[in-house]
């Protein structure tokens, strides 16, 4: 465990929100807006700003997405894929997903999470998701989670075209971590552990609150930031 954690409650709202919103407008931008066509998609990946997570700061927030599809609208050609990628949510620098053969249209996107068999970063290395941090009461956590699936992000209704330039995948960090309830966790050996062996039923409940931390946004000025207005998910898991 390190000893230094990133706030996530209070200045994690401050400081995250730039560090994002550099992420977004590097990650999202297309050169279809400025005249010059492109064929491949630059999705941006990161967390969402917003409500942090109750009683804890997050050091490190670090998921597997082995494989994204990009869903074709009816009647256009068959879209492309990502992957694999190792993503940290709460990297202060740009982070971004290439899709070859995506157009300006999309109507959806299938994420997968499950465990990373990528070199770099080792400590991911067969987890699908890595959280490190520190409870309010100076306790040092971590979860591990080795779920494997894939998440159909759905727009309402179905096969809704969405620009494409404008796109990003947002996690939110408050809802995965609010579900596995790990202020209230006893501690053992000075640490509370999330993962297989230890408090198995608080990865359970994390693992299931995937479906409702990860969901498809529009930035619809390009400005790498979720304004008001923008901050409502154009695409929803299933």
């Amino acid at each position: 465990m390190r000893s230094s954690a990133r706030e996530v409650a209070g200045p994690w709202i401050t400081r995250w929100v730039p560090g994002l919103g550099a992420l977004l407008l590097v990650a999202c931008g297309s050169g279809t807006e400025t005249g010059n066509p492109s064929d491949t998609l630059r999705l941006g990946v990161g967390a969402l700003p917003g409500r942090a997570p109750e009683g804890l700061s997050v050091e490190q927030a670090s998921v597997s997405l082995p494989s994204l599809l990009v869903t074709a609208c009816p009647g256009d050609a068959p879209a492309g894929s990502a992957g694999p990628a190792a993503v940290d949510l709460l990297a202060p620098g740009p982070h971004r997903l290439e899709v070859p053969g995506s157009g300006d249209v999309l109507c959806g996107m299938t994420l997968e999470l499950a465990p990373s068999h990528l070199a770099a970063p080792a400590e991911l290395a067969g987890l699908s998701v890595l959280f490190l941090g520190m409870r309010a009461d100076g306790v040092p956590f971590e979860l591990r989670s080795t779920i494997s699936r894939h998440y159909p992000l759905v727009t309402n209704p179905p096969d809704s075209p969405l620009d494409a330039r404008s796109l990003f995948v947002g996690f939110d960090l408050a809802v995965w971590l609010d579900a596995a309830g790990v202020p209230s966790l006893p501690s053992d050996a000075g640490a509370v552990v999330v993962d297989a062996t230890h408090n198995v039923t608080a990865l359970d409940s994390f693992d299931a609150a995937a479906v409702h931390a990860i969901a498809l946004y529009l930035d619809v000025d390009r400005d790498g930031v979720l304004d008001p207005g923008e901050d409502t998910p154009v695409a929803l898991a299933e």
